[in-house]
């Protein structure tokens, strides 16, 4: 009987010693992988320059984006904006600008873009005070 006890001790003690064993093992590949991966510096698909048509209530108004990885956008068109709060997370991107109201000069209007880029291709919506309008590009 003591035998068969002392058994059942030692079968349990190394069972759980296995186990947590085990998760360390995994704990650790995990952890190295990450470390590994944070060691890339895989650059955020956006980043490039890029075609871009906005379509405006019927009218279209057509712009160069330039996209880096710090993440930052410049906007080349009618005007040259350095768009603010700039996001590269894996294909979405996501930017805002504010500027003054073009009808009062003490009020300031905020313009919102939220999109995706697939490939060459990007698309996606500005979002304004005046409306929603549709944006798509296509890189250089």
């Amino acid at each position: 009987m003591e035998m068969a006890r002392h058994w059942l001790l030692v079968r349990m003690t190394t069972s759980k010693l296995f186990y947590r064993g085990r998760h360390a093992c995994r704990a650790a590949s995990l952890l190295c992988f990450s470390l590994l991966l944070s060691a890339c510096d895989i650059e955020p698909v956006a980043v490039g320059v890029w075609d871009v048509v906005t379509e405006a209530g019927g009218a279209t108004e057509e712009a160069v984006w330039t996209i880096t990885a710090s993440p930052s956008l410049t906007i080349e068109g009618p005007r040259t904006i350095e768009a603010e709060e700039v996001e590269l997370s894996g294909s979405r991107l996501s930017w805002s600008y504010v500027s003054p109201a073009p009808n009062r000069a003490a009020d300031e209007t905020r313009t919102n873009f939220n999109g995706t880029v697939d490939g060459d291709r990007l698309s996606g919506t500005l979002f304004t005070q005046f409306g929603n309008f549709t944006v798509t590009g296509e890189r250089r």
